[in-house]
């Protein structure tokens, strides 16, 4: 009696959690079919924007002063765009 009440228990178990599973599918059904495109709009903003930041990285200069506060510059690319204006008419 005792083992016919735990197979039938056993049975309740694994009906139940059947029916989760195919309940978990139905929603799933339902979100890929018929999305809330705010949710998929920010969990795309979300997951991006780090890839983004990373993809740029190599963009960021790093911007240098000393103790005073005086801008320290690269006399190389300071001197560079003195003699090569942005404008060509400015150009020699």
């Amino acid at each position: 009696m005792a083992n016919e009440k735990s197979f039938v228990q056993e049975v309740c178990r694994l009906e139940k959690s059947r029916q989760i599973d195919s309940a978990k599918v139905k929603i799933y059904g339902i979100l890929i079919k018929d999305p809330n495109w705010t949710h998929v709009f920010w969990g795309a903003c979300f997951w991006c924007y780090p890839l983004y930041v990373l993809a740029n990285l190599h963009r960021v200069e790093v911007i240098k002063y000393d103790i005073y506060g005086n801008l320290i510059q690269n006399k190389a690319v300071a001197e560079y765009w003195w003699r090569y204006p942005s404008k060509k008419s400015a150009r020699q």
